[in-house]
C-alpha cells in the first residue's frame, strides 16, 4: 500500500503488479495555478477565458518505477467521471442528478474505445475546469485507474493494476470559495468492480474483469 492512502494536495504513491512484475506510481495534485504552462491556451474552441481555470484540480501520475518491459509496459489508463449536480431551485425545489461518464478526447470519440490514454508506461493528466453549467452545486470526481491493453483481441480482458480518486466541489452561490478541492485517495478492486457494468454497457465490444 502506499505511504498514505489520501491527500488533499502533494503526492501519493501507489504500488502495482502486472505480468508478474512489480512497479509503482506517483501521482501529483494540487491547484492549478498557470493555465498556460497547462497547456488551456493549445485547446481549440474554449468558451471561457482560461484564467478562470486557477484553483480547480491539476492531476498528473506517472509509473515511476516497473519492472518489465516490451510488451509487458503496454499499459493503459481509463478514467470515469461522476457528476452529481443540484439544480437551482425551482416550483419543486433543487433536484440532484447524477450523471457517469468514460472520459476520453472529444476526438477519439468515434473509436469506441474506453482509454484515456495507452501506450509503453503511459503517463495520465487531467484538469477539469467549469463544468458547473447553469447547476447550483456541482461534485466533480473521477475514479482514474491504470490498466492492461488488450494485444490481439478485444475479448481479452482489461484489468485494473491501481486506482485513485480525486475531484472539485463547485458551488455558484459561493464567492469566498468557490472550488474546493476534494482529496485525492487510493481505490481499490471495489472501485472498479462498480464500474465494471456501467463500461461493458458503453463499449459492448471490450471485456473488462474484477479480481
Amino acid at each position: 500500500m502506499s505511504e498514505s492512502m489520501s491527500v488533499h494536495k502533494g503526492k501519493l504513491k501507489i504500488p502495482f503488479q502486472h505480468c508478474g512484475r512489480s512497479g509503482e506510481l506517483e501521482v501529483h495534485y494540487r491547484a492549478l495555478r498557470d493555465p498556460i504552462d497547462a497547456g488551456f491556451d493549445v485547446i481549440p474552441n474554449l468558451s471561457f477565458d482560461i484564467r478562470l481555470a486557477i484553483g480547480y484540480p491539476e492531476m498528473t501520475a506517472r509509473i515511476v518505477k516497473y519492472a518489465g518491459g516490451g510488451a509487458r509496459a503496454l499499459l493503459g489508463w481509463i478514467q470515469v467521471v461522476t457528476n452529481e449536480r443540484m439544480s437551482k431551485t425551482d416550483v419543486v425545489g433543487p433536484q440532484r442528478i447524477t450523471t457517469t461518464i468514460c472520459d476520453i478526447l472529444p476526438s477519439m470519440m468515434d473509436a469506441r474505445t474506453p482509454f484515456m490514454f495507452f501506450g509503453e508506461l503511459p503517463q495520465v493528466y487531467d484538469a477539469p475546469c467549469r463544468n458547473l453549467g447553469d447547476s447550483a452545486e456541482l461534485k466533480w470526481y473521477a475514479d482514474t485507474f491504470l490498466t492492461n491493453v488488450p494485444i490481439r483481441s478485444r475479448l481479452e480482458p482489461i484489468d485494473c493494476l491501481a486506482a485513485f480518486r480525486w475531484g472539485y466541489i463547485e458551488d455558484a452561490t459561493s464567492r469566498l470559495q468557490p472550488v474546493e478541492l476534494l482529496p485525492l485517495t487510493v481505490e481499490g478492486q471495489e472501485t472498479w468492480r462498480m464500474h465494471q457494468p456501467f463500461l461493458q454497457r458503453e463499449y459492448p465490444d471490450w471485456r473488462f474483469q474484477g479480481s
